[in-house]
Order: structure tokens, then sequence, then C-alpha cells
């Protein structure tokens, strides 16, 4: 994935936000940056897509408008930053999709059988206390802390930090950019987290004491006492 920043004036992102427009269909201005030829129109474009970041000078987001982006652009996954900024990721290639796949299959067999809670997958939003969307690859909320009509409310973000979350890296992912996310999710409530680093055949869990623990592949992971009894083989991952 690529790591260049982009900023768009409110015209430009204004369309962005048009109902029924996906992104693809918008017609983003370049300012005094604009190439000069089709091909290299098409190449910045792309850079474009494939990280897309608004300064919160420029515009504000709200939950509302995060959502509506996600609904009308269903390919592609967006968040937003603590500090106002957008990010959106585009689909992903089939060994990461099936790597996310895995994760989510298995956490939620494992919690429905035991009754825990409720497990969700990478399309869905929760609004963390610092104001930030995060996405995780996988999810789980123990059922005595989701919110009571949070089955009515399809069209909101969850308003909760996930108690337990996977992380898994995609070969253009940046690990540091990771690592920070999964620090955020722990200061923001999340109690256990996988970061999963196939790339480096490594695993890295994040705990509510601050503690972090690398693993091997050789390792097996545990949900420890946020998701008591759960476990799994990295080499599921790899």
């Amino acid at each position: 994935m690529c790591d260049r920043t982009e900023r768009f004036s409110d015209r430009a992102f204004s369309q962005i936000l048009q109902l029924g427009k996906p992104i693809d269909k918008i017609h983003l201005h370049f300012s005094d940056r604009t190439p000069n030829n089709f091909s290299a129109i098409v190449q910045e474009y792309r850079r474009i897509l494939d990280r897309l970041m608004v300064h919160p000078a420029f515009i504000e987001i709200t939950d509302e408008e995060l959502m509506q982006m996600s609904s009308k652009n269903p390919e592609l996954r967006f968040e937003r930053n603590a500090d106002g900024s957008v990010v959106t990721m585009p689909p992903m290639g089939g060994l990461s999709g099936n790597r996310e796949a895995k994760a989510g299959a298995y956490l939620l067999v494992y919690v429905e059988r035991n009754d825990l809670g409720e497990v969700f997958g990478p399309t869905t939003g929760f609004r963390l206390s610092n104001t930030a969307v995060r996405s995780p690859d996988a999810a789980f909320v123990a059922k005595d802390r989701l919110p009571q009509n949070w089955r009515q409310q399809e069209d909101q973000f969850i308003a909760v930090a996930p108690d337990f979350v996977i992380e898994i890296r995609s070969i253009s992912d940046s690990l540091t950019e990771l690592k920070a996310k999964m620090q955020e999710y722990i200061e923001n409530g999340v109690r256990l987290g996988w970061l999963i680093d196939c790339k480096n055949k490594t695993a890295f869990v994040y705990r509510a004491d601050g503690s972090v623990t690398q693993y091997p592949e050789s390792a097996t992971l545990s949900g420890e006492d946020v998701v008591p009894g759960f476990t799994l083989a990295f080499q599921v991952f790899l």
C-alpha cells in the first residue's frame, strides 16, 4: 500500500460525498500538480485511491458522512484517524483475504459455540473514545458490553471498543503503522490484540496492561482471559 498522503480542497472532497456517486466516477482536481498526459493522470489517481487522506483543516468528516462513503463504495474500506483525517484501503489480494476470512471464521465458531458475545468482520466500523473509527480484520465484543440497541443501528458505527482484535499485515502494509494502530486500540479500551506479521513470520500480542509479547511462527496464540479457551496456531496464517 502506498504511504503517500494527498490533500484535497473542499470542492474536490465534496464530490466524493455525493450520494450515488462512487469514487471511481469522480473527477478529482489536482490543481498545479496536474500531470500533462493521460497515463500520468491515471497513475496519480491510483496512488490517491491507494491511500486517501483528507487533512481536517480542509474538511471535517462526520460519522454519517463516513458511513455514506462506505455504503456508496463497498469495494473500499474507510477508517477515520483521531485527528479527523480519512484513510481508504483498496481491495486486497486473494491470500490476504483468505487470511482475514480464516481469522474471523475460527473466532466466530468458538465464540458462538461458547455463547461469549459477538464477532465482527473487517467491514465493521468501531468508534473509539478518541473519535477514531477503526475496522479490525476480526473483532470480538463480549455480550455484556454491546450496546442494547446495536442490532437496530445497522447504519451506525459501534460506539464501543472491541474486547479483542486481530490485525493481519498484508504485503504492502507498514509494520510501523500497524503497531501504532495496535497501541491505539489498547489505549482506547481494547483488552487484547493480535498483530499477525506473515511476512516476517512473527506475531505480536498486545495486552491491556501495556505489555507486548513477540511470538515465532511455531507458536499457538491464546485468547487468554479475554476469550477464555480460544487458541489458534500461527501456522493457520502461513
